[in-house]
């Protein structure tokens, strides 16, 4: 992701000052600082901080546990073979200044609890 867009002598590369200013903002951000911080405020708070493992939070479903990965053969639809719960698994809302929808995949890895 950090790799240089300079390039070769031969073929030289494009937006090389723009891309060197990405992967010093990419190298500089720490994703152990943002759980530490998460942790150190949550705590302050008395909130309680839980680690997910990433691994198959898009193929788990969250009726049945089943992991398998037939539950998402779309990148929007969700739809477990083991127990039928079907889900959309795009986050929307309705906050876009066109009126449509504006959707995001959701966030896994860290949940916070306040």
């Amino acid at each position: 992701m950090s790799k240089s867009a300079r390039g070769s002598q031969e073929k030289h590369g494009k937006n090389v000052k723009q891309k060197a200013g990405l992967n010093r903002a990419v190298l500089d951000s720490s994703p152990f600082e943002l759980r530490r911080q998460l942790q150190y405020k949550l705590t302050w708070r008395g909130g309680l901080l839980v680690a997910v493992p990433s691994q198959n939070t898009s193929r788990r479903c969250p009726a049945c546990g089943t992991v398998s990965a037939e539950n998402r053969k779309t990148q929007e639809k969700f739809t477990c073979v083991q127990c039928g719960f079907t889900a959309n698994a795009l986050a929307c809302s309705q906050s876009s200044a066109e009126g449509r929808p504006s959707c995001q995949a959701p966030t896994e890895g860290i949940r916070a609890y306040a």
